[in-house]
């Protein structure tokens, strides 16, 4: 397993439940993909909202590794095929080595927000009384 920090290698961080508190696929799974585990979390036993997978309770963990980007897809192809993993979900965080200050993480959730709509040209924003809706539809008739 390669311990230098490549160009390529992105971190990412995995939350999963699975059946039993032993189980170490998720970990394999990372190294088998040339991944390095930068932050793991202890297991905890927590009850589900509602049944996975006919299970009513389970494992969770979460772990924070890096790997390069191309590993990715085959790691949670790897994941998917594991009887002992309920679920899991996959994110991708800052890069390695890569100092991200708080302005600039206020700046890239500004840039992800859908800019609000502008009215219409033509648009009535404010109701109309009665007496003004027949004026209008008499204009529009004509």
């Amino acid at each position: 397993m390669e311990t230098t920090t490549q160009e390529n290698e992105l971190v990412y961080e995995i939350s999963f439940f699975q059946r039993t508190e032993e189980d170490e696929c998720v970990k394999k799974a990372v190294a088998v993909n040339h991944g390095v585990a930068l932050e793991e979390r202890p297991i905890v036993k927590v009850r589900f909202a509602y049944p996975i997978e006919k299970e009513s309770q389970g494992f969770m963990g979460i772990i924070r590794f890096r790997m390069p980007g191309e590993g990715i897809s085959s790691f949670s192809s790897m994941l998917g095929l594991e009887k002992g993993l309920l679920r899991f979900m996959v994110t991708r965080t800052d890069r390695v080595g890569e100092t991200v200050t708080d302005e600039e993480k206020g700046r890239r959730r500004m840039q992800r927000r859908v800019p609000s709509r502008e009215p219409k040209k033509g648009f009535i924003a404010a109701a109309l009384s009665n007496e003004a809706l027949e004026k209008k539809i008499e204009e529009i008739s004509q």
